[in-house]
Order: C-alpha cells, then sequence, then structure tokens
C-alpha cells in the first residue's frame, strides 16, 4: 500500500471525530431555524425573437430582443428568457409557466398566432412597443373587432409625434415620471381614443400617456380585462440607438413588464386598537404584498403619526406583516397615521388610517398651608398636563369639599388656582379635585389638610358689687381717716 494512502487511513478517524465536533447535530440546527419567509415568486418573462413579417404587417420593425434582454436581466425580480416562435409552438409559454411575453417591435410567425391568443385568454400579459400593435389587432386582442385586420387607420396609426404628455403619472407604467416625455423620432403607433371609446374593451382600459399634440391619439395603452392577462401597449420602437436617445426606455419597458405581471406593490393597513388611551403602545400593521398575493419582506417600511415616526419590521411568522408599535403619550384626539413602503425597482406607496385617542391628565394638587387654622383662607394649586407632560390650559377643575363645589382658575402653562375658606371646617378634611375636559378621561386626585380648631376669646374681669348699706360707712371712715391726716399735719408744722 503506498505510504500517503497508509498515513491517510491511519489519521481519518481522527479527522472525522475533529469534524463532529466542529458541526452541530441535525437536532440542533433544527431547534435554532428561525421560520422563513414565503419567497416571492420572480416574475417569469420572454421576450419574443423574431423576424417574421406576415402579410397582415405595416410599417417598420425592429427585433432587438438583445437590448430588451440586457435591460430586464438586469433586475433581480424578473426571471427572463428569449423565445422564437418555434419554441413558443413547442408550448414553452406554458411549460416555462411564462407570465410576460414581450413584443420588442417585432412578429411572431402566424402559425403560432392562436396559441399566443389562447395562453393571454388564460391569463397570460403581453407587452407590445409601436408595430407590434399589427399583432394586437390581428389577433383580436386589442380590439377583438379588429380580428383578421392589422387595425392600421381604423384603431391607430402611425401619427404619435415626438412628445407625449404622461395623462395618469399615479399609474405603475409611468412610475417616476409625470409631465412631457420626448423622443427623436415622429409617426409611431398608437391608438385612437375616440374609436376605442365604442369598443367593449374602453371599460377596462386606462390612458396613461397621450400625443402631446393630438390628445386623441393614446401613447401609452394599459388593458386589465377582468378575465384575460393584461397588456400593454407602448408607443416608441426600440431601435438599436434608442438607450441614447430615449433614456426613459429602460424604465418604461421594466414599469410595464411588472404591471402587467401584476409584480406591483400593494399595502394595505390596520392597527391592534383604533380607539386607545393615551399612553398605550398601539401596534400598527402593513401588509405588503404584489397584486398576484406575494408577501415583500425586502420592503422599507414606515408609519409617521403627528411628530411620532415608527419603523416597521416584518414578521416571521403568519400572518406574514409589517408590524411597529406606536407609543400614543404625545398623541390626543383624532390622529391621522400614514403609511409608506418603498420597494428597490416598485416605487413608494402611502396608505393611511385614522384613530381617535382619548386623552389622559397628569393631575399634582397641593396647598399652601396643609394645617390652617379654622377661618383661614388657603390656596391650593393645581398642575394638570396631559400624558405627554404638555401643559393643558382649558381644562375644567373644580374642588369638592362635601357638598361644596370650588371653581379654580387657569393661570399660565396649566397651572391652576383656587382658594379654600375653612371656616366652618375641622379636624382632617378630605377634598377631591376633578379634572375633566371633552376628549379626556375624568381625573379625580385627593386632596386633604387639618383644620386646627381656633383660640378661645381672652377673658374680661368681672366688676365686684357692694352692698348699698355699706357705702356710707366707707364714706364715713374715708372722712375720719382725712380729720386724723390733717391734724398730723398741723402737728408737725408747730414742732418748726
Amino acid at each position: 500500500m503506498h505510504r500517503g494512502v497508509l498515513v491517510a487511513l491511519v489519521f481519518l478517524p481522527v479527522l472525522m471525530a475533529i469534524a463532529s465536533g466542529l458541526t452541530p447535530p441535525a437536532s440542533a440546527l433544527a431547534a435554532d431555524a428561525r421560520p422563513a419567509y414565503p419567497p416571492t415568486r420572480p416574475l417569469r418573462v420572454a421576450i419574443l425573437d423574431s423576424d417574421a413579417l406576415p402579410g397582415y404587417a405595416t410599417g417598420f420593425f425592429h427585433n432587438e430582443y438583445e437590448l430588451a434582454y440586457e435591460v430586464l436581466s438586469s433586475d433581480p425580480l424578473l426571471d427572463v428568457m428569449v423565445l422564437t416562435s418555434g419554441g413558443i409552438d413547442f408550448g414553452f409559454l406554458d411549460s416555462y409557466d411564462i407570465d410576460v411575453l414581450v413584443l420588442i417591435d417585432n412578429l411572431p410567425y402566424e402559425y403560432v398566432n392562436d396559441k399566443i391568443k389562447t395562453w393571454w385568454e388564460n391569463g397570460g400579459a403581453i407587452v407590445a412597443f409601436d408595430s407590434s400593435i399589427c399583432f394586437l389587432c390581428y389577433v383580436g386582442i386589442l380590439p377583438a373587432a379588429s380580428a383578421g385586420s392589422n387595425g392600421a387607420g381604423t384603431y391607430w396609426d402611425y401619427s404619435v409625434g415626438d412628445t407625449v404628455t404622461i395623462t395618469n403619472p399615479a399609474h405603475p407604467i409611468a412610475r417616476g415620471y409625470s409631465g412631457d416625455l420626448y423622443w427623436f423620432w415622429t409617426d409611431v403607433a398608437g391608438y385612437f381614443e375616440n374609436v376605442l371609446r365604442g369598443e367593449p374593451e374602453w371599460g377596462h382600459i386606462t390612458v396613461v400617456a397621450r400625443d402631446a399634440a393630438d390628445s386623441n391619439l393614446i401613447a401609452i395603452t394599459a388593458y386589465d380585462p377582468p378575465d384575460k392577462g393584461r397588456v400593454a401597449h407602448i408607443w416608441f420602437d426600440v431601435a438599436p440607438d434608442t438607450p441614447n436617445y430615449v433614456p426613459f426606455f429602460p424604465n418604461v419597458l421594466n414599469n410595464a413588464v411588472k404591471w402587467a405581471g401584476k409584480l406591483v406593490m400593494t399595502m394595505s393597513v390596520d392597527v391592534s386598537d383604533p380607539a386607545p388611551v393615551q399612553g398605550d403602545m398601539v401596534e400598527l400593521y402593513a401588509y405588503v404584498r404584489d397584486e398576484r398575493g406575494y408577501f415583500l419582506p425586502g420592503a422599507k417600511v414606515w408609519a409617521v403619526a403627528g411628530e411620532e415616526t415608527v419603523s416597521l419590521r416584518p414578521a416571521v411568522t403568519p400572518p406574514f406583516r409589517f408590524v411597529g408599535l406606536l407609543d400614543t403619550s404625545r398623541l390626543v384626539g383624532e390622529v391621522r397615521i400614514d403609511f409608506y413602503a418603498y420597494f428597490e425597482g416598485l416605487g413608494t406607496l402611502r396608505a393611511w388610517t385614522i384613530i381617535t385617542i382619548t386623552g389622559r391628565f397628569i393631575v399634582d394638587a397641593r396647598l399652601d398651608d396643609a394645617t390652617p387654622t379654622e377661618g383661614d383662607v388657603i390656596r391650593a394649586y393645581v398642575r394638570v398636563e396631559d400624558y405627554g407632560h404638555r401643559p393643558v390650559e382649558d381644562a375644567t377643575v373644580t374642588i369638592i369639599i362635601g357638598t361644596s363645589t370650588i371653581s379654580a382658575t387657569h393661570v399660565a402653562d396649566g397651572l391652576y388656582i383656587a382658594d379654600i375658606d375653612t371656616d366652618g371646617l375641622s379636624g382632617s378634611v378630605s377634598a377631591i379635585v376633578r379634572v375633566e375636559k371633552p376628549g379626556f378621561e375624568t381625573k379625580e386626585v385627593p386632596l386633604t389638610f387639618e383644620v386646627k380648631e381656633a383660640p378661645p376669646p381672652p377673658t374680661i374681669p368681672t366688676p365686684t358689687f357692694i352692698p348699698i348699706e355699706y357705702l356710707d360707712l366707707i364714706a364715713l371712715a374715708g372722712v375720719g381717716l382725712g380729720f386724723i391726716g390733717l391734724i398730723i399735719g398741723i402737728v408737725a408744722l408747730s414742732k418748726k
């Protein structure tokens, strides 16, 4: 046996033991695994590669399928392939589960016309540029009444000029554009609006752009029948130098394909509590999906309510949605919540809802003297804020003592004052401070104070009354004492 092989066999068990120690067991991996988001299926797009010029063709055609492939294949949301008429004849539209067929100013061979139409009737979508309008009319897709005719001169004409006006900037095909779009060529294909208005398809047609000089010429047509696939017709053709002169070509192509295949972002919103109390935490929900129903976890979603901005994160468990927490402490009354969702390549959406928040007071009540003497007038200071610590200046503040009610007056910055006369009160007094305002919960807080008993009044001495019969004796004694004093005085003077 070769010496190197022998060494490998000797150390193989050791290497396996080390590897097993570094690799967590399957049970551990299962326990740590997080639920995955449901995958968003890419849109499957087929670009027709065809130089066919069937008998019904009129105008000039450009088979720039490679240019279209270069633009579309760079988008991670699109799974793009190129198909020939032969591939369509083999049934590739169905076997590859194609969502959108792009006719990039070209036509298929006639032997696959019926297969394409049947595929469209079963929900397949078509995006056609310029002269590909001949196919839409000839097979009876748009409008059905044109079946068997290319429709030129009746339903459409090569009359669109070098300037078109976006008339529906909110439509997904026009995403990113408004006003006028300029192109260096003229005489390209556009439907006649006054003619389509008379066809049954008109109720499902949106005019996205018109010729700037002739409003009857539709430059971008978006047809959305309820029981068949969507159809978009774009007025300009795709020549080799188109990207150099038409900077909007890549975006319009991309937008049209995504709209036709229903890869269009949608958003609906909800809240956990439409009528919270100030200070509650309210969960915000945003359901962000495309029109096919696929969850779009890669979206950036946020909401704005007053001065509060909330970021919403995708939930990893059903129901798959974006969730955020709104603190209502600084919000009160009827509040509009605006939700925004942005997805690269799909644009930005906005939705909104209304919640009604009942206010909640924070009340601080104090007295300038909590131990007054009966009869004193004491002052109550009541500071009123909402739950966001903002002063409330138009509340009704009253102080209730037994059956008496005292109204407080607002001074400034949510400070209310009231004077309480303690006359007739004694001992421990329990008062209630009540704060009221429409749209707020009524708040009551206790206010207690101790009224001391007033001191007794000063004592006045009681006068002594002498009976009338003793008054003469008192007077006589007084006269005698006076006489004795007089004699003593005379004797004293005589000795000198």
